[in-house]
């Protein structure tokens, strides 16, 4: 386990934390942060299990799924929250259910892209023209859904 901390969005409440085992897992306290705003993350079950000590944490904020996290620890490990079982709950499937056009949109002076990936953090479309290629920026419409004009 290269990280000291590894995170997994579990559900809408909950984290799964695997905790390295060179790190002693009494009186832990662990945080979210979302760019410069800290949570206290609070511990609802520890055990150990392998090579590491996993520990269920609930929180009362909000996960924006396309959007960085990290978890730290009181001594400063940290590590990237990264989607888990999540993305297999009624809820993920319930907040980005979309049924609209996907895909392209031609119109003589315009084309629209559409596509749905509610954890991408970022897209792009490439638009090549012979040897010449445009990264053209997509925006982030909500539901998953991504577009580009």
């Amino acid at each position: 386990m290269a990280d000291k901390i590894r995170a997994y969005i579990d559900s809408y409440d909950i984290i799964s934390l695997l905790l390295d085992k060179s790190i002693d897992p009494v009186n832990k306290s662990f945080y979210l942060l979302d760019g410069r705003c800290k949570t206290k993350l609070e511990i609802i079950d520890t055990y150990e299990e392998y090579d590491f000590y996993k520990f269920i944490i609930k929180f009362d904020d909000s996960i924006c799924l396309n959007k960085d996290y990290l978890v730290i620890d009181e001594l400063g490990n940290e590590g990237k929250l990264i989607l888990g079982a999540i993305i297999r709950t009624p809820e993920f499937d319930q907040k980005y259910a979309y049924d609209g056009p996907l895909g392209f949109e031609y119109h003589s002076t315009y084309t629209i892209f559409r596509v749905w990936s509610p954890v991408a953090k970022e897209m792009f479309i490439e638009l090549y023209h012979g040897e010449y290629k445009t990264k053209v920026p997509c925006i982030y419409k909500g539901n998953g859904l991504w577009e580009a004009k």
